[in-house]
């Protein structure tokens, strides 16, 4: 092939520019609705639609001009309303639970088998760890985690600082607000873009952080190495989290307003009993109020005048009617489906539940959870974790029983980790436990599958058994007719 000239180029490029007008205007014809084609009907457009908007803008470019505002009407939910503060309430106890997440090393020898002294060893400098996580030495970990899901849940985000010190690794938690989204550069002199208060570079690597403390000009701005910061991605470009809540917000807000009617004219219809009236329309002998005054208060056991010139026609509120109910439930049944939790745990309503049906509640909720769970292990503990790790085993504070450290060496061994988080009792007990016996004896589950789902760890568990066999045999205790000596020899019990 020959050499390219520009008059060639020009041609070329003139060419393309042609054919893309070209497509650009059949695509346009080809978009126009004919008659008696077949169309999507969430495009059709006419009178019973012509209210409904959309936007084919980003959602960063949504939060930019609407974050705040959604954020702080997401806090008063919590604040003010009691379907949100039931909401977040779930969130924290079904996500974090009594305990938290308790970890777990997995450190493993070259045979396959678990370095039991390591992991130990292990377990023992992250459960000291959490105690004291708190760069302001207040909170232990798991207390940090109800803040911190909460606050995921309420903003739509969480965020740690992490501090590496001499002393160990702390958590700073921060406020999203403070995570400044009125900060958004196209291009920084060093080639990075802003937007909502985070650098990254042209593959959307996060790379600083720009923190405004509430009341400062002075913006901070962090490596992102040394940030934690979690929310639910929903599109491939989102930089910042949505409250959860976004969706039934507006519909919460209105059934609140509806109830705290209902109760007003609730109050005003019981509260008012009764006006006197005389035939001239005057004051009775001895009353103590003169004049001609408008009635306008209600007060339970309350009897007044009607005024001069004025008749109080008869008025009998029936409010809340008979459909207060059936509508308050079903406003709270949409809002429980669009926050993806079942009607009955939100509503705290159990007037109509059968074991069927809460039991498929329960679980569908548990898998949410569920899936909470694993989200935030990946995307926060496991981090957090791979980090305190490193920072014991390079300071030599990860100690073997013998007293010597851990080598840094075998960091990727080391740092070989599960969380467990909580789980739940099962609905029916009985049936479940002989479902899971059933599942083990077929060779369909395991016991180390069976124990995770109850929230333990099968080691821990044989370990508990071994101690309690052992207590067994110290104090010669019989049980289910096996007696255990102090020698651990077995005694028949005298027929």
């Amino acid at each position: 092939m020959g050499r390219d000239t520009a008059a060639g180029t020009q041609a070329r490029t003139a060419a393309l520019a042609a054919a893309i007008d070209h497509a650009r205007a059949q695509g346009a014809q080809a978009a126009m609705p004919r008659q008696g084609r077949r169309s999507f009907d969430a495009a059709a457009v006419g009178r019973l639609t012509e209210g409904w908007l959309g936007s084919l803008q980003s959602l960063n470019d949504d939060l930019r001009g609407q974050l705040d505002r959604v954020r702080a009407r997401s806090r008063d939910m919590a604040k003010n309303n009691e379907l949100g503060a039931r909401f977040f309430n779930l969130i924290v106890n079904n996500v974090v639970g009594p305990s938290g997440f308790v970890y777990q090393a997995k450190a493993m020898d070259p045979n396959g088998k678990p370095d039991k002294a390591a992991n130990d060893a292990l377990e023992w400098y992250v459960w000291n760890w959490m105690k004291r996580c708190d760069v302001a030495e207040r909170l232990r970990f798991v207390d940090q985690l109800r803040v911190q899901v909460r606050t995921l849940a309420r903003d739509g985000e969480l965020i740690w600082v992490i501090h590496e010190t001499a002393d160990g690794v702390r958590l700073q938690m921060m406020d999203p607000a403070t995570l400044d989204h009125t900060i958004n550069v196209d291009r920084t002199p060093s080639g990075t873009r802003i937007v909502m208060g985070v650098e990254m570079d042209g593959s959307g690597r996060r790379l600083f952080y720009h923190f405004r403390r509430r009341h400062d000009p002075l913006v901070e701005r962090i490596p992102a190495r040394d940030v934690i910061h979690a929310f639910i991605q929903t599109e491939p470009d989102q930089v910042r989290g949505v409250p959860w809540l976004h969706a039934v917000m507006r519909r919460m807000h209105d059934l609140n307003g509806y109830r705290e009617a209902a109760v007003i004219a609730a109050r005003v219809g019981a509260a008012k009993m009764g006006v006197w009236t005389t035939p001239d329309g005057g004051m009775p002998p001895g009353s103590a109020r003169e004049g001609n005054t408008s009635v306008t208060d209600a007060e339970p056991g309350h009897f007044d005048y009607a005024p001069d010139g004025y008749k109080l026609e008869a008025w009998d509120p029936t409010y809340p009617h008979d459909q207060f109910d059936s509508f308050c439930k079903e406003a709270i049944r949409g809002i429980a489906s669009g926050v993806n939790v079942s009607y009955h745990s939100l509503g705290s309503d159990l007037s109509s539940i059968n074991f069927t049906s809460i039991r498929a509640g329960a679980l569908e909720d548990r898998d949410y959870w569920m899936v909470l769970q694993d989200w935030l292990v990946n995307v926060a503990l496991d981090p957090i974790a791979e980090r305190v790790i490193r920072h014991g085993l390079a300071h030599g504070k990860i100690l073997f029983p013998s007293g010597y450290p851990l080598p840094l060496a075998k960091l990727e061994k080391f740092q070989a980790h599960e969380w467990q988080p909580r789980r739940w009792q099962w609905v029916d007990p009985l049936k479940d436990m002989n479902a899971a016996i059933a599942a083990i004896n077929a060779g369909l589950d395991s016991p180390q599958a069976i124990a995770a789902r109850a929230g333990r760890d099968v080691e821990d568990v044989l370990d508990d058994i071994e101690r309690f066999q052992q207590m067994c045999r110290d104090r010669g205790i019989t049980l289910g007719g096996l007696q255990l000596a102090p020698d651990g020899a077995e005694i028949t019990p005298d027929r």
